[in-house]
Parts: structure tokens; C-alpha cells; sequence
């Protein structure tokens, strides 16, 4: 998927309705210019995430994803259950060309 970039407006906002995990999310935002890509799930509290991993200045919100406690067969189960309760969500990545 691909998008436009256009002159930017710090006065355009952009209604969204994004559908992540079985929720709905609704509402108005201003998308700044220095996005680099479009999340999956927008809102304002995730283009704040995102600013805090890329954008600030000095020591930056470091979130890493250790596979092997997302993909071990002893660490994820096919039906939800009391201790298995959160879903993981495995997004496929394009191979290098």
C-alpha cells in the first residue's frame, strides 16, 4: 500500500476509523508531516508513541520485540485461556530485494 504525500497543512485533520484486534477506533487527527509510514492502528495516543520511538530529541522510548517469546511453541497456545490471554499478532515482513 501506498500514499500521496502532499504539501503539508498543520490545519488539515484527517478523520479515521481504524478496526484493529476486533475494536473500533473513531476519531479526528492531525497526521504531521514527518510520518514516515502509516501505522496500522491510528490514534493520537499511537502517533505519540511513535514520536516518543522517532522523533524526540535525546533518549528516545526503545520498544524491541523478542521472537523468541512471541513464536516458542512452550511461550504461545492456540486457544485463549487465563495465562494465555493477550493475542499475537505476527506481521509477515517483505524480504530484501
Amino acid at each position: 500500500m501506498y500514499y500521496k504525500k502532499r504539501p503539508y497543512d498543520k490545519k488539515l485533520v484527517t478523520e479515521y476509523e481504524t478496526y484493529f484486534d476486533k475494536e473500533e477506533y473513531r476519531g479526528q487527527i492531525n497526521i504531521p508531516n514527518n510520518l514516515s509510514f502509516m501505522p496500522f492502528l491510528l490514534s493520537k495516543e499511537v502517533l505519540s508513541i511513535i514520536n516518543k520511538m522517532i522523533n524526540v530529541k535525546g533518549e528516545k522510548l526503545n520498544v524491541q520485540l523478542e521472537s523468541k517469546f512471541s513464536t516458542s511453541k512452550k511461550n504461545i497456545r492456540i486457544e485463549k485461556n487465563k495465562e494465555y490471554k493477550f493475542k499475537n499478532i505476527h506481521i509477515n515482513h517483505k524480504k530484501k530485494e
